[in-house]
């Protein structure tokens, strides 16, 4: 066996492995496929009816392509990509979802209180230039608390909650290597919802 790749509580890994694993316990356990699991256990009871596993459900929105990183437009549906990862990122959702989908879980509305307190348990790694939860980044802006994720493949995407002002938000840029840009979108527009937020309380 390997050891272990850093002492326990000290940093993270990403590792697809460990969301495939669960996928398939999940469909030991339900005794289905594992996109018919996630229909009938989240997506349908929150109501989140623009959300998909690609290549195992049909959908008729419109999939946006990726501009890659040599200034090439790809407009392909990357199937055998998504097909791959399958409960490790095969999930597409409208932004619209993805913020609801952010709100509900932060909020408290989709797991228990003791399940959410353990998700939100951070180690801070990076050299302390980072937060980390069970799947979950934690932010601090402007002396607010942000609770969300990212991700990049073919694109850049933030999703992000506030603690303190009790909304969602969900950004997606549909080029490679443009994290750095995404974050400085994602920064002026919480200080305009921050401003702006007085005007509907």
């Amino acid at each position: 066996m390997d050891e272990p790749l850093f002492p326990v509580g000290s940093s993270w890994s990403y590792c697809n492995t460990g969301y495939v694993i669960a996928g398939l316990i999940i469909e030991a356990v339900d005794g289905k496929p594992f996109h018919e699991s996630l229909r009938d256990r989240l997506l349908t009871p929150l109501g989140l009816q623009n959300t998909y596993l690609d290549v195992y459900e049909s959908y008729n929105e419109p999939k946006a392509g990726s501009w890659l990183a040599n200034g090439v437009y790809l407009g392909i549906k990357f199937g055998s990509f998504l097909s791959a990862a399958w409960a490790a990122g095969a999930i597409l959702a409208t932004p619209a979802d993805l913020a609801e989908w952010a709100f509900m879980l932060y909020s408290g509305k989709v797991l228990d209180s003791t399940s959410l307190a353990d998700m939100l348990t951070r180690v801070v790694v990076n050299g302390n230039t980072t937060n980390y939860g069970l799947g979950y980044f934690y932010m601090r802006f402007k002396g607010k608390t942000y609770h969300g994720h990212g991700g990049t493949t073919h694109q850049n995407s933030t999703m992000n909650y506030s603690e303190d002002q009790k909304y969602a938000l969900v950004l997606n840029v549909n080029e490679q290597n443009k994290a750095t840009q995404i974050n400085i979108i994602q920064n002026l527009l919480i200080d305009v919802i921050e401003a702006e937020m007085p005007k509907f309380s």
